[in-house]
């Protein structure tokens, strides 16, 4: 392990300079840290961790693969903010089969070791005609699952937090249901209750959110998934 104090370190990453000074806190290969980076990063050969809570992570060239914050020996707490070549997205903009609602701002490496995707989008194709009909909680759910909108497997029924932001955009999304008297609501996959018998919906008319009983009604819904980066 080096110690470097009042470290000058420039470097490029996701295309602008990047510059201050560092106290390098911690530098050795990647493989010393086990197996959670190494799967994320299969090119990355060594990190250093410096004392601002900073890190980098280099392939055997020398070049950045990523950076962020947090303790990089301790993958559930890093915010990986910068990753080389990954696509980036941008909230409001199309996505990879949608529109971009939700930007966390980082990606993690996770304990299994993948790396976790920073954006949400919604669904903005109807193809099935999924939109134009009401459903039941649990048809709600199964109908995401079982969406192959934009040729993806992987949507699912938003929560109700990721309902609100959908809302927030729903104009620039387009397609959500706004007239109070056709049945404006959409089903959330929060659910409510010790035996969870009710559930959060999304009003898309005066924007509120409320708790229904989930076997009585029949709402709307629109399907969202994780983009995948890599």
């Amino acid at each position: 392990m080096k110690k470097l104090i009042g470290m000058l370190i420039v470097m490029s990453i996701a295309g602008s300079s990047y510059a201050q000074t560092y106290v390098v806190k911690e530098r050795a290969k990647i493989s010393d840290l086990g197996r959670p980076l190494s799967s994320c990063f299969p090119k990355a050969l060594t990190y250093s961790q410096y004392s601002n809570g900073d890190f980098f992570i280099f392939d055997g060239q020398n070049t950045i693969l990523a950076s962020g914050e947090g303790d990089i020996r301790d993958a559930t707490t890093l915010q990986i903010t910068n990753v080389h070549d990954l696509v980036a997205y941008t909230v409001g903009k199309e996505g990879q089969a949608g529109v971009v609602f939700s930007d966390v701002g980082y990606w993690t490496c996770d304990s299994t070791g993948h790396l976790t995707t920073r954006y949400l989008e919604s669904d903005t194709e109807d193809e099935s005609g999924l939109f134009s009909s009401t459903y039941t909680w649990a048809d709600a759910k199964q109908k995401c699952l079982d969406s192959t909108e934009g040729d993806y497997n992987d949507w699912y029924l938003p929560t109700i937090d990721q309902l609100g932001k959908m809302y927030t955009l729903r104009d620039r999304i387009g397609g959500f249901e706004t007239d109070s008297d056709d049945y404006p609501w959409y089903w959330s996959s929060s659910e409510v209750g010790d035996v969870d018998d009710d559930a959060w919906y999304q009003s898309f008319d005066f924007g509120y959110q409320l708790v229904v009983y989930k076997f009585s009604f029949s709402l709307r819904v629109r399907c969202v998934r994780a983009i995948k980066t890599i």
